[in-house]
Parts: structure tokens; sequence; C-alpha cells
């Protein structure tokens, strides 16, 4: 650090005759070198009509913006070979009349390309495939995949990507959708449908089985081979006897939901259908009239029988209410509160009723979890009540129909936390993104050091939490592995109701958590 620091200075010596408001050194991220000739715009906050500021990086990487104006900026990079770039991936550089910004620390990721072929199962290129580039999500709770980006092959079959910031990704790709519910019969009179589903790097059928592709600043990764997956689509087909008027089927999948109706003559027929486990439901409108569970794993379904059942399982309604936990602090949910609930891969969302109160509505008999509850505002949930019992939300109960409501109990985000980045640099304005991660590996609360490496979070839930400071972060990366890496660098905050709290931290470089990651 001794070394980042005297360069830093040394460069931006050579601007000490000049008056520089704004000022700093740009170099690459991964090797610490200066870099030259990189465009930097200082981009004034109040109107993006109000023309930029332009300059560029001298010979050793220094830069000087010598008259700017007061106001808030942006300083963006260009770069070829460079990734663009916002400084502090969105740090507002506040400048004042009649005094100048601490050096700025300015910081350049290389680009790399992330390229392949897609072929078939024969090793023939496949043009037109959609290849679709995922980062793994994970808490201590959940896990999941989020896309990030997507891009279709050319003629040859290729793909490329040159826009990923380093980070471990997932490949998987797919062809064009095509219609597989009409029945095709092969030649032996059968029923037959072959067609391509979601593969992933390499030859993997789940995403769970993945390989990891990591991808380093300025390190190409190219030659991939994505292969699709050819696979037998299966079908079920049968008969629902005492089908009521209306009355149609869905199938439930891990990986989706799909409906199918019902002919005349009682009969059914559903293809296209990827193997493994399906519930066939019987729904008349709201109501549940039957059930079956059917197993594709291994071949079709035919002869598949479902009786409707003469009393109807009734949908029900769930009603939510909110309250505050102290008296004499009323809390009304806003148009933005939201709340989701879970079974298998089903979603719910609560209704907002004219005054103010929610509710689920349709909901049939079985085993639900609450997804998400997003109150907004500077309130936190505190509790959950389901039936006047106390619940995690993880598993709600509702085999029997509405135990007696759902009750969430909010209260006021009453904590806060002030503090400083330190170091053995004398540079103080680095670009730093401050996490408050609770128990469960998932981000509470974010912001930004400013320019000065200070940084506050007001409104903060009291509880025990994790706080790391994160060089370049990017919040796609994010997932309790790394939290998990990089604990030892992270300090340790427990905050009560209503206390504020002054701590330093120190700050954890790209290269570290890129190392994490690895």
């Amino acid at each position: 650090m001794r070394t980042a620091a005297w360069f830093l200075l040394a460069a931006t010596a050579g601007w000490a005759q000049a008056d520089c408001v704004v000022r700093g050194v740009v170099t690459d991220q991964s090797t610490g070198k200066p870099v030259t000739n990189v465009k930097l715009f200082l981009v004034r906050q109040s109107s993006r009509e109000i023309p930029s500021l332009l300059q560029r990086s001298g010979e050793q990487g220094g830069f000087c913006f010598e008259t700017v104006d007061p106001g808030d900026y942006l300083l963006e990079t260009q770069r070829a070979a460079y990734l663009d770039g916002t400084y502090g991936g969105g740090v507002v550089l506040a400048v004042r009349a009649g005094s100048e910004l601490e050096p700025l620390s300015v910081k350049l990721v290389r680009r790399a390309i992330l390229s392949g072929t897609v072929v078939e199962g024969d090793g023939e290129p496949f043009a037109r495939a959609e290849v679709h580039v995922y980062r793994r999500l994970r808490s201590r709770e959940d896990s999941g995949q989020d896309e990030v980006e997507s891009q279709e092959t050319d003629d040859r079959g290729v793909f490329r990507f040159g826009d990923l910031p380093p980070g471990t990704y997932y490949l998987g790709v797919t062809a064009k959708a095509r219609d597989f519910n009409m029945p095709l019969l092969d030649a032996g009179g059968k029923p037959r449908q072959e067609g391509y589903t979601e593969s992933f790097y390499s030859a993997a059928a789940r995403f769970e089985d993945a390989k990891p592709v990591v991808l380093q600043a300025g390190k190409d990764v190219t030659g991939l081979l994505l292969t699709l997956r050819k696979t037998q689509f299966r079908h079920i087909a049968g008969k629902v006897v005492g089908a009521p008027e209306g009355a149609y089927l869905r199938l439930q999948h891990p990986d989706g939901t799909t409906s199918s109706g019902i002919r005349a003559d009682g009969s059914f027929y559903r293809g296209g259908l990827e193997p493994g486990q399906y519930t066939v439901e019987l729904r008349a409108g709201n109501l549940l009239r039957g059930k079956k569970e059917v197993d594709l794993s291994s071949g079709d379904a035919d002869g598949v029988t479902i009786t409707a059942d003469q009393t109807a399982a009734a949908d029900f309604t769930l009603p939510v209410q909110f309250r505050a936990e102290k008296a004499g602090e009323p809390y009304r949910p806003s148009s933005n509160t939201f709340l989701v609930l879970l079974k298998g891969n089903e979603a719910r969302l609560a209704q907002m009723s004219a005054d103010g109160t929610f509710q689920f509505t349709n909901l049939t008999p079985d085993l639900y979890r609450l997804e998400r509850v997003w109150v907004g505002g500077d309130f936190y949930v505190k509790r959950i009540l389901l039936g006047g019992e106390s619940t995690d939300g993880r598993t709600l109960d509702l085999r029997n129909g509405n135990p007696g409501g759902m009750q969430i109990v909010v209260a006021r985000k009453s904590a806060a936390l002030t503090g400083r980045l330190v170091g053995d640099t004398p540079v103080l304005s680095q670009a730093v993104t401050i996490l408050l991660i609770d128990d469960l590996g998932r981000i509470g609360e974010s912001t930004h050091a400013d320019q000065n490496g200070q940084f506050r979070m007001e409104h903060v839930a009291p509880g025990k939490y994790r706080l790391f400071a994160l060089e370049q972060f990017e919040s796609s990366n994010w997932d309790s592995d790394l939290a998990d890496a990089l604990q030892a660098k992270s300090l340790a905050v427990e905050l009560g109701d209503g206390e504020m709290k002054k701590v330093e931290l120190a700050p954890i470089t790209a290269q570290e958590a890129a190392r994490a990651v690895k």
C-alpha cells in the first residue's frame, strides 16, 4: 500500500501548480500500473442537458479538472480495452465553492471476452440458439439463479460476450421455442415428440449441476462448447370422470406450471412436457375439484383417470393485518407494500383493497412459504403471527384453510450507523460500497463512502449484522459463500433500538474479493 500511495502522490504532483478542483490518478485494477489517455467525464447530476466536462489522463495516469462549477457530479470513464465505468459504482462527488476534493483513485477493469460455440449432439453448429449468462444467487435461506445477459448465436453457432465484469458465471443454452403441444406420430403410429430443452455448461441438465466459468479481468475465456440437449418430451393423456362445466387441468412441475383443456367427452391430452414429476389439478373456476400425482420420468402417462370430487375443496381468502409494535405509532401500508406467498414455484401476490387492507385470495389448502414482505419507508417486519401464533414465515400450514388471518407487526428502523474508512494510504476518497449483512447472508442496507471516506446509514432495523466495505462492488457477485470467505475482513455490529454507533472499517480490495470468489 505504501508503494501505491507514493505512486498516487507522485502522479498528482504534476498538478500541484494548477488549481485542480477534481484530480487523481487512473490505474489498472489488476496491475496497479497507470493508464494513459483515458477519457474522464464529469457529469452534472442536476441536468444531463448541461455539457459534461472532459479530460484525459496523462503519462502517469494523472488527471485534473481545473474549473468545475459547484454541484454534484459523477465521474465516468472510457478507454479502449477496458470496461466503461463510473467511479465507485456511482459515488457522487460533491464540489463546493472554494474547495478541492481529495485526490481520487480511479481503477479501471480490463475487458475480457467470454465466447464459444453451440452445437447439436452430432457436433454440428447450431445457429440462432439462445445463450444465457447466469450468476448464482445464494443466501443461507435460499438459492437460485439470476440471468445477467443473453444473446443469439450467429450462423456459425458462435456467441461472444464482451461486457461482463470479472466474476463467476454459468452458461445455459436453449433452442428457439416451438409449439410441442400438437400430438405427432412416429412410423409405428405412436405419439412422439422430440425437441431441445435447456442445457448448461458443460453438458449439465440442471443449473445446480452446471460447471462455473471464472472470468478474470483481461483474460479471455474462449472456445467454450455448449451442446444442446435433445430430449424425448412426454405427454399425459386420459379422461376426467364427472368433470363440471368449465373445468380444466393445471399441471405443476418444479420448473413451472402449464394447463390443459378437457374435451366434451372428458378426454384430455397434454404434450410437450419435460420428464419429471407432475401434480395434475382438476379445477373449476377457483375451486379445486381433484388432484393426482403423475410421474413422467421414465415415459408417457396414458390412461390417467381423474374423478371429480363431489365436494369441492373451496378456495379461501387469507386477510392480512398490519400493526405497529408501539402504541400511538400508527402504521398504514402504502401502495408500494407487497407480500408474496410461495407454493412450490407458484407465487401469489397479496392484493390491496381500497381501504388499505391486504388479503391473499383464491388460496387452496396447502403448505406455503412467505417469500417476501416489503413494507417500505422507515419500517421493518419485526414478527409475523398466523392465527395468533408466532411464525418465521418459512412454512405456513394452510392445509385447513384460513387459520384466522395473518398479522404482520412492524417497527421503526430506529438505529443508525456512521463511520469512516481506515487504512495505510493517504488517499481518503476510495470507490467503496458499504454493506450491512444480516444473519441470513442477505444485504440489509447499503451505501457508498463519500469522497472523504465517510459513510452513514440511517433508519436501520435493530439487530446483529456484519459490516463489509468492498471496493468496486458488484451486487450480482454477492452471496453467502462470499460473505463467509470475507468474514475475517468484516466487522460484527449489533444495533439496539434507537442506538447510533460509530465505526471504523478497513476496505476490502477488489483483488481480495476476486480471490475469495475463486
